[in-house]
């Protein structure tokens, strides 16, 4: 892939560094983590081809909790599967994004032919073991915040899947509902007596349905227009309805990516959370933070009173950088002949660019 192509479409910037060095972007090899099979590296060699065609329609992802003067550091330039992938954290309130973005239209296209087969490293499983992994997550959600829920309480998970998670929630006695854009997903999850249909958003708001409880599980991360998404997903929840997101914990890399962040970024992401980040921004919405932790799983009610929160955005700026840079060091001291030799690479490259 041509570095110069990729600077020409706006995708990454003429002779940038990010911070961890190891992720700067490798037009020999791309610069993947290891653990990729042949189907991975197809696909992934696909997407860099549309990429690579400018065609994405590349565009500015602006920090959803500084708008007016965010002040970026570079990260890093790749993917874990090598595909050239910009992230910054603005240092003044410690949001990690992907900037720049792909359009809609060509993100619609990702998700339809390359998503699923990008992101399996083995064969299909059967579909009552993925209904059972999403149990099994459907279990820890409710164990998480079932002090907080009535018997009576309506649920909706948006972006459901097969609903494994709402099975749980089912067995206890909930009026459950899920809503996917996945007709074999949606088709399979309702052989096991699941109450799942074809819709979008939208669909629902046309119907002036209301929830009690709303489910996003692992779903935000993905969405560009979140401040949008979110106030549409507000118009579905009853008075002082809640909300359960569920996304990848920036601050758990060493326990979840093996303290590997380049395993951790996904092109399939647009945003990374903290504990922090992701509360102050649903503050800012006008949600009660009910439950949280680092992981992240969170639990917020809206209301309608003034949400006030006295979050230190920069301090957590710092934290997040200083967490990262021992990810890094301590990946270094376990990986430093591959490390040097990826560092060696990226010079040779660099000097090759300006020269």
């Amino acid at each position: 892939m041509d570095r110069k192509k990729l600077e020409e479409i706006e995708v990454l910037n003429y002779s940038e560094l990010p911070l961890f060095s190891r992720l700067a972007f490798n037009e020999e090899n791309y610069n993947s983590a290891p653990d990729l099979n042949i189907n991975n590296i197809n696909v992934r060699n696909k997407v860099a081809y549309e990429i690579l065609s400018g065609e994405n329609h590349i565009r500015k992802l602006n920090d959803i909790l500084d708008t007016v003067n965010p002040d970026d550091l570079l990260l890093a330039e790749v993917d874990r599967y090598g595909l050239p992938h910009r992230t910054v954290i603005n240092k003044n309130t410690g949001l990690v994004r992907t900037n720049p973005y792909f359009s809609e239209h060509w993100l619609s296209i990702f998700y339809s032919k390359y998503y699923r087969d990008l992101y399996t490293n083995f064969q299909e499983h059967p579909a009552i073991t993925v209904l059972l992994e999403q149990a099994t997550r459907g279990s820890k959600y409710y164990n998480y915040i079932s002090s907080y829920l009535s018997e009576n309480d309506k649920i909706l998970e948006i972006g459901c899947g097969m609903g494994g998670v709402l099975m749980p929630f089912k067995i206890s006695g909930h009026d459950i509902k899920g809503i996917d854009l996945g007709k074999k997903f949606i088709d399979l999850g309702n052989q096991f007596n699941l109450n799942l249909e074809l819709l979008t958003i939208e669909n629902l708001l046309s119907r002036s349905e209301k929830y009690d409880l709303i489910i996003l599980s692992h779903l935000i991360e993905h969405i560009p227009e979140l401040e949008l998404f979110l106030k549409k997903v507000i118009q579905l929840l009853n008075d002082n309805g809640k909300i359960f997101i569920a996304v990848p914990g920036l601050k758990m890399i060493n326990k979840t990516y093996h303290g590997n962040l380049h395993i951790y970024l996904q092109n399939a992401h647009c945003w990374s959370f903290t504990q922090v980040t992701l509360s102050a921004f649903l503050n800012r919405l006008g949600f009660k933070i009910l439950l949280s932790n680092e992981e992240v799983l969170c639990l917020a009610q809206m209301t309608d009173s003034l949400v006030e929160a006295d979050y230190d955005l920069k301090t957590e700026a710092q934290s997040i950088l200083n967490y990262l840079t021992l990810m890094e060091s301590n990946f270094y001291k376990k990986n430093k002949r591959s490390f040097l030799k990826s560092l060696y690479k990226m010079i040779k490259n660099k000097l090759k660019i300006l020269s």
